[in-house]
């Protein structure tokens, strides 16, 4: 085809609205934006929300670019993350936790916001119905007080002398604030006294197990905080629970699996995956107020047999039917 009759092509198609601004700008990758909270460039999550994406054909480099940022479990730096993801203008941005849902709310009003997961309460706060989010922040539930006194509740199964429990929340987790006094009913109901103590890095996490064995309690509930779910703080979690010979219990099964006595938990890839759904209707023209927040329905209850025979408790039958996994 002559020069010309190239150029006289495209001023065609350009009048008749075929080559614009906006066809280009539609033929450019949709950028998705990700803040890890308790992850570092080392953890495993990354590649597994992209595996999640993929699976519905968005593959990093090809359909799709990611750009992702680490907070290491360092809540004081969520805010300014999320403002180096908000200036880089991703069609969407994924986060999880509370506190990254509350910083990326402030940040924008207009980019599409999934969170996934964070806890009921600073979502209901961000949103205004679960059913029916307004704005532009949907997503999904981790976890709620009632699965933390249903926890709880497993304790006493595998413990009916236990009568004390510590419990360990992190003093800048908004979601924990108020524990546990939010608990309050359910543990008495179960003729547990409670007892908080707090710890937000690896150096607080001694002085909070002495508070809970001075307390002589029998175990201690870990709260969903993503900052204990690191590996570091696992291990050390569970070295001094050994110690002090303190069952521990969570929502997090990989505590259980470590060395804790049980979990219920929610299922990390149910979540990973649903989260992809969200972000693949927000790319294809969905708004966040269009998709209800959900609860998670996948749960997974865990029994560490070998810490329970260390602590000389005997495991009912009725609660190891019960399980999805029991570790011997």
């Amino acid at each position: 085809m002559r020069r010309r009759q190239v150029i006289a092509l495209v001023v065609g198609c350009a009048g008749t609205g075929l080559f614009t601004p906006l066809a280009a700008a539609q033929a450019r990758r949709p950028r998705l934006a990700i803040l890890l909270v308790a992850a570092s460039e080392t953890s495993s999550e990354l590649s597994e929300r992209r595996d999640a994406l993929a699976e519905l054909g968005w593959v990093d480099g090809r359909t799709i670019e990611i750009v992702a940022r680490y907070a290491d479990g360092d809540f004081d730096r969520v805010p300014g993350l999320i403002a180096e993801l908000v200036a880089l203008k991703p069609d969407v941005l994924l986060t999880h936790t509370g506190v990254a849902a509350r910083a990326a709310a402030a940040a924008t009003g207009t980019i599409p916001i999934v969170i996934a997961a964070a806890g009921e309460e600073p979502l209901l706060e961000l949103t205004g119905d679960l059913a029916h989010p307004v704005g532009n922040v949907t997503g999904l539930t981790l976890v709620s007080h009632e699965q933390h006194a249903k926890v709880a509740e497993l304790l006493k199964q595998a413990n009916p002398s236990a009568t004390r429990i510590g419990i360990l929340a992190n003093p800048l987790s908004p979601s924990y604030r108020d524990y546990p006094g939010l608990l309050n009913d359910a543990l008495t109901h179960l003729g547990l006294d409670a007892i908080r103590a707090e710890a937000k890095d690896l150096g607080g996490l001694d002085d909070a197990f002495a508070t809970i064995a001075g307390a002589r309690a029998n175990a201690v509930l870990v709260t969903a905080d993503p900052n204990f779910n690191r590996p570091i703080m696992r291990r050390r979690i569970i070295e001094l629970a050994t110690a002090e010979r303190l069952a521990v219990i969570s929502t997090v099964d990989a505590f259980t699996r470590e060395g804790g006595l049980l979990s219920l938990g929610t299922d990390y890839p149910a979540i990973y995956r649903r989260a992809a759904v969200y972000v693949d209707k927000i790319l294809k023209g969905a708004k966040s107020s269009d998709l209800p927040i959900e609860r998670p329905s996948v749960f997974r209850l865990m029994v560490n047999l070998n810490t329970a025979r260390a602590l000389g408790l005997a495991i009912p039958l009725s609660l190891l039917g019960r399980a999805d996994e029991v570790i011997e």
